[in-house]
């Protein structure tokens, strides 16, 4: 349920107040037997706020939590009706009377569409997940009104349709894959009707949405929509696959890989090749996977990608919508594939890869202190100021999406080459600084002794070299330093290229600088920062979705404390910026996060893998599995044979397919195999 506060980060709760009467672009029926009309602001408001809704989405509730579905959906259906996505031109009845029916001839399309999300039990978290600039003005797809629909447990989204994607259809569609979701196919109707909700669970609400009437949109898709005539029909649009790849070469292979058998790899470490109910999402991700080979060409990807049973126009839009998410370089996952396709160790690209790019924009207080720094310097420099600034605040904390309270306490560790141009008990002290709550010092032993015990607040830079830092921290590689301390590089100079120049901190500087600082140190207690909170739990999300197609448990276990570094430096810039969000601020977070983890995995990726594996084999020499299994054998005799050697049973099958595809085995049924 919404409180309204929801709704009043993203627009002023005076849009929500009654105002004049002005002319609203979607129809009302206030029943189901009476005719549409041409809804108006006051109209609107007079529904939301009626008792007689309120009352009635409340007994529908209850009378549907009893299984009493045949009175809950009589209740339901005394409701009044919005049609957002179109009004209607009058007809004539028989009898000579004019109205303004629920018709689709006589549809107009207001270039507004609905997405309907059902069955989620907490439609305001689903809310609160959607990207801030999805509601920024101009955006794409731009997102208008959100309500809880009656059931309590569903979404409603009306978005500005973007005519480049296609029709309401189209739309729809679109946004359902970008918010990883199953849109409701019935909304595809612009006579589609919905159920008016209450007031309180109006969770965003845009003004504009009341004047908004898209005339071009209706002018390119109305007729087509009124006429019923379907992409297929003669006259319209065609999509077929042959038209649109006939002007490009096929990829099918890489690197000596069919592209066939990457993607049935793909679906074998995704859980299957997908079903009814799945197709659109997964088939997305299958589509951001193959981006990469395939140059990022829609027409490339369509060539070679499965329909799965879906229409052809629908895997056109899912591959182009594919195609615009960022960023576009090698996946984890798909590296993965082609790394034990190939049995290789690693992908040897011609280039090394590389860190992800800073964003364009930056915050403020970022922009300013790198406004002196050499460009090749900026992103190491952007991520070493933290630790300086987080030392002006005191005592100030944070609170976590896990309920726990942090204060920044920030550590950063710069590592490059040596020509870079880099500026009793320390890994206990490394882990306890950045715990909340900890506490360090001596116990008392004798009589004689005292007892002290402080809160450590450690934050700090340090620089090195690669390979020191590595030696430095491989003792410790599982043992929590690492996962603590923010990473940042430099790239290496080419050679005989000048040297970089770093500008002046001059007294102008500084008095720029002074309001920033002064913010920091006047922060007391805990401060909420409703935004970064959001942003956290969305990272937090798509770390876990990015570990489980990787499958990578290192990548994993380092995300948790990356996150909560990211997000504290999301924390002190809202404060530095006189507590206020940006986009900047969310975007540096994002790169941030993104840059750490990228860090993180390339100095000490593989020396974790390989100490996670040291630690879970059995203590004794390694054996030839093969050997010990029989001529013919099950599935079962070899998990039975993993177990007695200390192996896990939940990487069999993963053995099995592997030694297929090496042809050390045979498969005779989809359990039994024999040694080649």
């Amino acid at each position: 349920m919404s409180d309204g506060s929801l709704m009043s980060e993203k627009v002023p709760i005076s849009t929500l107040l009654p105002h004049k009467t002005t002319q609203i672009m979607f129809s009302v029926q206030f029943n189901l037997q009476l005719p549409t009309k041409v809804c108006t602001k006051e109209d609107f408001y007079k529904v939301v706020d009626s008792e007689r809704v309120k009352n009635k989405i409340t007994e529908f509730r209850k009378l549907r939590t009893e299984g009493n579905d045949e009175k809950a959906d009589a209740e339901k259906r005394g409701l009044p009706l919005f049609i957002y996505q179109a009004t209607f031109d009058e007809t004539e009845s028989k009898k000579g009377s004019k109205a303004r029916w629920r018709q689709q001839h006589a549809a107009r399309l207001n270039g507004l569409v609905m997405l309907d999300i059902d069955h989620i039990d907490n439609p305001a978290k689903v809310f609160m997940r959607m990207p801030h600039e999805w509601f920024e003005e101009g955006a794409k797809n731009q997102v208008m009104l959100v309500h809880i629909t009656p059931s309590g447990k569903g979404l409603r989204v009306v978005f500005k349709a973007d005519a480049e994607i296609g029709d309401l259809s189209a739309n729809q569609h679109h946004l359902a894959t970008l918010m990883g979701v199953e849109p409701d196919e019935a909304c595809k109707d612009a006579s589609r009707g919905s159920f008016a909700p209450q007031r309180d669970e109006i969770l965003y609400l845009n003004d504009a949405v009341f004047e908004y009437d898209n005339k071009e949109y209706d002018e390119r898709y109305g007729e087509q929509y009124r006429t019923g005539c379907k992409m297929a029909d003669v006259g319209c649009k065609t999509t077929d696959v042959e038209s649109q790849t006939a002007d490009i070469e096929p990829v099918t292979s890489y690197k000596g890989i069919p592209v066939t058998d990457i993607i049935e790899e793909y679906w074998r470490r995704t859980g299957g090749v997908p079903v009814d109910g799945e197709r659109n999402v997964r088939l997305h991700k299958l589509a951001v996977n193959l981006r990469a080979i395939m140059e990022n060409e829609p027409r490339r990807i369509l060539a070679v990608i499965p329909r799965l049973g879906l229409p052809e126009d629908e895997v056109r839009r899912t591959v182009e919508s594919a195609c615009k998410e960022k960023p576009r370089d090698f996946t984890y996952m798909l590296k993965g594939i082609v790394k034990d396709l190939q049995g290789e160790r690693n992908i040897e690209d011609d280039e090394q890869e590389a860190p992800p790019e800073m964003p364009k924009k930056l915050p403020k207080l970022i922009a300013l202190l790198l406004s002196r720094t050499p460009d090749v310097y900026k992103p190491a420099v952007a991520h070493a100021v933290f630790p300086a600034l987080a030392a002006h605040f005191y005592k100030v904390r944070f609170r976590y999406i896990d309920n726990v309270l942090h204060e920044a306490t920030l550590m950063n560790v710069l590592m490059a080459g040596t020509g870079a141009g880099k500026g009793g008990q320390q890994f206990q002290i490394m882990c306890l600084a950045f715990d909340p709550g900890n506490r360090y010092g001596q116990t008392r032993v004798g009589t004689s002794s005292v007892t002290e015990k402080v809160c450590i607040r450690f934050n700090w830079n340090a620089a090195t070299t690669i390979s020191k830092g590595q030696r430095y921290f491989r003792s410790v590689l599982t043992d929590g330093p690492v996962s603590r301390i923010n990473f940042c590089t430099i790239p290496e100079r080419e050679i005989g290229a000048e040297m970089p120049v770093y500008g002046t901190y001059d007294a102008a500087f500084e008095e720029e600088l002074r309001p920033y600082i002064e913010r920091l140190t006047k922060a007391v207690g805990e401060v909420d920062c409703p935004q970064g909170f959001r942003l956290a739990q969305k990272m937090v999300e798509e770390n876990a979705e990015f570990a489980r197609l990787s499958q990578s448990r290192v990548y994993e276990n380092l995300s948790f404390r990356a996150n909560v570094i990211a997000w504290l430096k999301g924390c002190l810039l809202y404060v530095a910026n006189d507590y206020k969000w940006t986009r900047e601020i969310e975007e540096f977070v994002r790169w941030s996060l993104q840059y750490d983890m990228w860090c993180k995995m390339q100095f000490f990726g593989e020396a974790i893998e390989n100490a996670d594996a040291v630690e879970d084999k059995p203590k004794r020499g390694p054996r030839n599995l093969l050997e010990l299994l029989p001529d013919e054998f099950t599935l079962q005799d070899a998990i039975n044979v993993r177990r007695q050697q200390g192996m896990d049973a939940k990487g069999a099958k993963n053995m099995l397919y592997q030694w297929s595809y090496r042809g050390y085995v045979k498969s005779l049924t989809p359990y039994t195999y024999r040694k080649q």
